[in-house]
């Protein structure tokens, strides 16, 4: 509890105790004026720590009249105020009938429902405030447009307002004009005037022209110089490419299908740059994935005949394959291939016949030497005309049995040959049948005794005859 409070920023003021239900609080009596007299606490496993704490905290006498706290060392008024000692505590800051402050009781529901009272009253007044501010606000414009256009209404003479005085001063001016129509001065300089004022408008609108189009080429002056800036700062932060690099994109921009590079061309010059670039990108692609698809095919094609344990069927593995092949055509490989053949039919009959041979002889060679030990057994009576004598028997385990028409099937002269899938298949079995004789595996252990241990292929039976050598 302490590490999730104190792990959190609350932004209020919390109090909070350990409560220990099995401990016995010896609750006290207290006063029927005292206001802890007039609680009601509800049953609860909090009841007697609840009861314990209200009686040692809050035992205040309750009085009618302030005037009345003195006469008691720790009491309330019906107003709040209290007294604990010479220390008297009145907090108004809340009406204390207010049920929203309230924090002792059984059922929170009445305090909600306040709360929630409070809330619609609170919604209310700021809604009401929100359109006051509103209206205020609509008020406060107005009044500062008629405040900015005052400067503007102020200089206007009342000449200028007074329609009848305007529309008498134009029909003045109209029979003026009109008692002037037909001197042919006066149309001269008429003509004149309608001419200078067409003029005039030709040379503004000339110059407007001439204007906009300073402006044009100050802005394309401007666009020139932040180019060559932003080009002069990629430029620093490129390396140098390579000579032939250089040439294939100077090649690309100057093809002689294009007019002279400007500003605003040169970046429709570089998105079709690029997109050569990328077309010749997306076709390197795609021949490099067919090349790695073509050495993905090559190496299985390879591992599906030779394994190798460095070697997996992914383009990956591509230079590693290359110099495993470099490496065999170094150490030119088929040219001993036969030799190898050779030597693997005359090694492995030599070696795997003469282990054959000694496990099938071992029990002979030992009925030769235990004859011995019987001759010897015969001039000596093991009891009053009895004698002893070892029975040699053969008790040869599965394993053997196996072991040995293993290696017989290894001979097959039939296996041989040219065929040299065949002999590849015996190479196979000779390997796994050497890895297991040299095995550290408890199994493999065992089993290599069984095969190898020719003492463990017989078992020896002691026989009691008697003189006529017959069985006793």
């Amino acid at each position: 509890m302490a590490s999730a409070v104190d792990a959190a920023h609350l932004g209020t003021r919390l109090v909070w105790r350990r409560v220990d239900l099995h401990r016995t609080h010896r609750v006290q009596a207290v006063d029927s004026e005292s206001i802890v007299s007039v609680l009601r606490i509800a049953e609860s496993p909090w009841q007697l720590w609840l009861h314990y704490e209200l009686t040692s905290r809050f035992d205040y006498r309750r009085v009618d009249d302030a005037r009345d706290l003195g006469k008691h060392q720790r009491a309330v008024s019906r107003a709040g105020q209290t007294r604990n000692g010479d220390r008297h505590i009145k907090d108004d800051r809340g009406a204390i009938g207010d049920r929203r402050n309230y924090v002792l009781g059984t059922s929170n529901d009445t305090k909600l429902q306040a709360l929630r009272d409070g809330l619609r009253s609170a919604e209310s007044v700021a809604v009401s405030a929100r359109q006051s501010a509103t209206a205020a606000g609509s008020e406060s414009r107005n009044r500062r447009d008629r405040i900015v256009s005052a400067p503007s209404i102020a200089p206007i003479q009342w000449d200028e307002l007074d329609l009848r005085s305007a529309e008498d001063h134009r029909l003045d001016i109209a029979e003026r004009l009109a008692a002037l129509r037909g001197d042919a001065e006066i149309d001269r300089l008429e003509a004149a005037v309608v001419s200078a004022r067409d003029s005039s408008i030709d040379a503004e609108n000339a110059y407007l022209h001439a204007r906009d189009a300073l402006r044009s080429a100050q802005e394309h002056a401007d666009q020139v110089v932040a180019r060559i800036d932003k080009l002069r700062e990629v430029a620093a932060r490129t390396a140098n490419p390579s000579d032939e690099l250089t040439a294939r994109y100077r090649a690309r921009f100057d093809d002689g299908r294009r007019a002279s590079l400007r500003i605003g061309g040169f970046q429709s010059a570089e998105r079709a740059v690029a997109k050569q670039v990328q077309a010749a990108h997306s076709m390197a692609e795609k021949e490099l994935m067919k090349a790695q698809h073509d050495i993905e095919t090559v190496l299985r094609q390879y591992l599906n005949q030779w394994a190798h344990p460095e070697l997996a069927v992914a383009h990956g593995y591509g230079d590693d394959a290359v110099a495993f092949l470099r490496r065999l055509r170094a150490d030119d490989l088929p040219s001993v291939e036969n030799r190898f053949f050779e030597l693997n039919d005359r090694q492995s009959n030599q070696n795997l016949g003469t282990l054959a041979m000694r496990i099938r002889r071992a029990p002979g060679e030992i009925r030769r030497r235990i004859d011995e030990v019987n001759s010897s057994l015969e001039r000596s009576e093991f009891d009053r005309g009895r004698f002893l004598t070892i029975d040699v028997r053969d008790s040869q385990h599965p394993d053997v049995t196996e072991f040995l028409a293993s290696i017989a099937r290894m001979q097959d002269r039939s296996l041989l040959a040219d065929n040299r899938a065949a002999q590849e298949q015996r190479f196979q079995r000779i390997r796994e049948l050497l890895a297991r004789l040299g095995s550290s595996d408890p199994s493999d252990v065992a089993w290599r005794t069984r095969c190898l241990d020719t003492r463990r292929h017989v078992t020896f039976v002691g026989v009691e005859v008697d003189t006529e050598r017959e069985g006793g």
